[in-house]
This record gives structure tokens, sequence and C-alpha cells, in this order.
């Protein structure tokens, strides 16, 4: 059996065994893994090879970037090589801080440069600044946009096109508007858009799976911009809770005051932490978001 040499890849999209890959010249192919005992996600880089016009998935390089789905102490990879995240939430009742707050915590423990993408801006952002200019007074960046209507995309673009990007994912809860996003930047993308339910407010889950689409491809560079699943797919058991608390710039900012290296900021004595949050130096929602984060990885544990 003729096997050719091995070439390189990039793994788009997965379901089970079958492998959809983008090769070196940006030509999309499908592939199996080669045994069980692979493991691959959206957005390694693979050597896979062919016999007999078939493609076989038979190496994952070494990655970064990941992003993991984990639950009662069982955890997956779901995204791989990331370098930017857009964390997309959208004005009024589909903005969640809570939500923003786990994606940026999984964001810093990856080493990934997170921006909020707050959609749907034309609906008015009044009840929500308060809340913006927090994130941007900890030096995140938040872009206010109308996929809709195409406004406001210039930042997003800009990191798209940034040379030393190959690799930017969004990920927000159904309903705010992320496949509209992604049709916006991407138009052959063709994905499709959930209706938001009038009864509950929230979306229809309209991706199960994560999938990269090729934003640029050029000899000189090459952007993939992956689609994730809804954002409760982004458990966060399996990071250690010392973590946690680095995530938090605020909290960085005023632990070294702490009586204790190792204080959790919830119940010690002369906690720097909690003397800041009193005196409303840390706002009491990213506070609150810290604590049950540390109480998920906690409960964890029990299993």
């Amino acid at each position: 059996m003729a096997i050719e040499e091995k070439q390189h890849g990039t793994v788009i999209s997965i379901s089970r065994r079958v492998v959809s890959l983008l090769d070196g010249k940006g030509e999309a192919m499908e592939g199996t893994l080669a045994t069980k005992a692979i493991k691959v996600t959206t957005g390694d880089e693979v050597l896979f090879s062919t016999s007999k016009g078939e493609v076989f998935v038979t190496e994952v390089l070494p990655s970064k970037g990941r992003l993991y789905r984990s639950y009662r102490g069982v955890t997956h990879a779901i995204g791989a090589n990331i370098e930017r995240l857009l964390i997309v939430s959208a004005a009024k009742d589909l903005f969640s801080t809570l939500a923003i707050d786990r994606l940026l915590i999984a964001s810093y423990v990856e080493g990934i440069i997170p921006a909020i993408v707050v959609n749907k801006s034309d609906l008015g952002l009044q009840p929500i600044l308060d809340f913006l200019n927090v994130y941007r007074s900890l030096g995140y960046t938040v872009h206010e946009i109308s996929a809709k209507l195409h406004s406001g995309l210039e930042g997003i673009k800009s990191t798209l096109e940034d040379l030393s990007v190959r690799t930017v994912a969004l990920v927000g809860a159904s309903g705010v508007g992320k496949s509209t996003l992604l049709n916006a930047l991407i138009p052959t993308a063709e994905s499709r858009v959930g209706e938001v339910s009038a009864r509950t407010g929230s979306g229809k889950q309209t991706t199960s799976q994560a999938k990269a689409y090729v934003y640029k491809h050029t000899p000189q560079h090459r952007v993939l911009l992956i689609d994730f699943p809804g954002m409760q797919l982004f458990g966060l058991t399996h990071i250690e809770k010392p973590r946690v608390g680095d995530a938090y710039p605020e909290i960085v900012s005023h632990r070294q005051t702490c009586q204790f290296i190792d204080c959790a900021h919830i119940k010690e004595p002369r906690c720097g932490v909690r003397d800041a949050l009193a005196r409303g130096e840390i706002k009491d929602w990213r506070y609150a978001s810290y604590l049950e984060v540390l109480e998920e990885i906690e409960s964890a544990k029990r299993y």
C-alpha cells in the first residue's frame, strides 16, 4: 500500500473520527483519524498522509491557546492555537457580566488576548455603560457594534488583518448575534442565524460543534475564524483556584496588602481585596463572579 509523504494541515471541524482539514495551500479536504488514540480539536495543527486517495491524520502537533469544556471533573479541549478571543455579548437583556468574566478567566489562563464585543448597539447601550466602563478601566478592549447594520466592525477587522494573528475565535451565548457577526465578517460562511425566543429572551442554539472559517488565505497571511458553540460549554473546573484570582486585574493590584500570601479573599482577616471591595474600589459584581467560579471548582472536587 503506497502512502504519500506526510503533509501539514489544520483542523477546521471534527465529527467523531471524521476530520475536515485545511492544507498548506488553503484547500479543504476530509480525512479520518488514523487511530482511535489520536485526539484532535478545531484549530489543531496536524500531519496527514494519503493512501489510495484517502486522507489519514497521523499526528497532532504541539499546541497552545486551548479552550476547554469541563464538567464534573471531565475536561475536553474544544479549540486550539487561539490567539485572540472575541467574547460576544449584546445590549440590554442579553448582556451577562458573569459569562464575560468566565471567558476572561479562560483567556487569561491560556494566554489568549480577549476583547469584549457588544452587539446590537443600535438598541441602546445606556443600561450597560457602567459595566463597559469598568471593563475598559481594567484594560480590556470593548467593541460596540451592530452586526446587522455592519457598523463598528473596524476594530475587529483590524485584529483579523494583524499579520501576527493567525487564529481568532468567536464565542457568545445564543441570541447575541454571533452568527450574524460571523456572516458580516465572512459572507461566504453562510452561518445559520437563530431566532431569539420571544418567551425567554434567550436564543435557540444553532451551532453544536466548533468550526473554523477562512477569513483570509494568502502566501503571506492565513487567518482562521473559529465559531464556538454557546457559552454554556465553557466550564472552568479544570483551572486551579489560585489562577482565578490571577485573572482579575483589580484583585492582583490589591492582594499585596493581604495579611496572608495564600489569601483566598473570602473570609481571611486583614484581606486587602475585601477592604478594597468595601471601599468600592472593586465592583461587587466582579467579586461575585470570582466567588462563583471558585465554588464551581470546589464543587467539582466532590465528584
